[in-house]
């Protein structure tokens, strides 16, 4: 299980406020600055700014070498990676900038969207029911022979400890729930109860990552 990810610290200051002695960056605005409305000036800063596509360009490539090198076209998983790595370098963009009044709320909620693609794509809801039970598997062979006259198995299943309807007596409100959502839960093992609860706090963590991602997306930008 991760450590849930926190909030990064604002700076007190915005990036307009903070001076640079990039010699790059200051002929940058100097020639912006004083010769943009020329046709000359039109045209350094055009050259400037095709210089300026390219060093991001690079960077970017660099930035996201490690996740485009691990991706792979075979599991929703990675689908998670990429969204996680561009909602992470965004939030650290916006938040060292400061340029406007929104940040500590798109520091919040891209922080808890982080934290939620962790849990949705380690399933960790899925599978915290499994700290409560223990089982023991094995395969015994049986009578009988495959079609090629080779030995067959069965896989047996024993229940080492089972502390499941402590993890059902944890989470009240969601056995209410799905008491409604279906009549025969009541009856249900505590195992199967366990394994229901978690399921449900997977599928409710998921739709609240991108319920968060519908409503704030339009306002991450800086």
């Amino acid at each position: 299980m991760k450590k849930d990810i926190k909030k990064l610290n604002i700076p007190e200051d915005s990036v307009w406020d903070r001076k640079t002695y990039n010699p790059y960056v200051l002929l940058d605005r100097w020639v912006y600055n004083n010769f943009r409305t020329t046709t000359v000036g039109n045209y350094v800063c055009g050259l400037f700014d095709n210089i300026n596509a390219f060093v991001r360009g690079v960077k970017n490539l660099i930035k996201w070498g490690p996740t485009i090198y691990k991706d792979y076209d075979w599991d929703y998983r990675s689908i998670y990676d990429v969204l996680y790595k561009k909602i992470e370098l965004l939030r650290k963009n916006i938040v060292q900038n400061n340029r406007h009044t929104g940040v500590e709320s798109d520091n919040f909620w891209m922080t808890l969207s982080l934290n939620l693609i962790n849990k949705v794509k380690d399933e960790e809801y899925t599978t915290e029911y499994f700290d409560y039970i223990d089982k023991d598997f094995s395969f015994d062979k049986i009578d009988e022979v495959d079609q090629n006259g080779g030995n067959l198995y069965e896989m047996k299943t024993t229940v080492i400890s089972d502390n499941t309807e402590e993890y059902v007596k944890k989470n009240p409100s969601k056995v209410r729930i799905l008491t409604k959502k279906f009549p025969n839960f009541a009856e249900e093992t505590n195992e199967d109860k366990a394994m229901l609860i978690s399921r449900y706090k997977h599928d409710q963590a998921k739709k609240l990552l991108f319920r968060v991602i519908e409503t704030k997306i339009d306002y991450w930008w800086d």
